[in-house]
């Protein structure tokens, strides 16, 4: 039997993506930011990179409540009660 569909997933490209906290890591030549902002508010926090050389993240590899932004950066929501430094320019 298939494994259900994680209903919960989110897949964020990087036009949709308002803020931008301070580069923490570089992935596949890409910088990899702390945190991030959505357009639909949804704050995020670096949690780890998977994927392979293309940046392609298979489903079974996201738990629930996590997001993929290309390419294959998983973030987590963060706690409303955190507090998201500013980037430094």
């Amino acid at each position: 039997m298939p494994e259900p569909l994680k209903t919960d997933l989110a897949v964020w490209s990087a036009a949709a993506v308002l803020r931008r906290g301070p580069v923490c890591a570089r992935h596949l030549g890409q910088p990899v930011h702390a945190w991030l902002v959505t357009a639909d508010g949804r704050r995020l926090r670096f949690h780890r990179i998977a994927g392979d050389a293309a940046g392609r993240v298979a489903v079974s590899q996201l738990a629930a409540g996590e997001a993929v932004v290309f390419p294959g950066l998983i973030y987590r929501a963060a706690p409303a009660a955190e507090t998201l430094e500013p980037a430094h320019d």
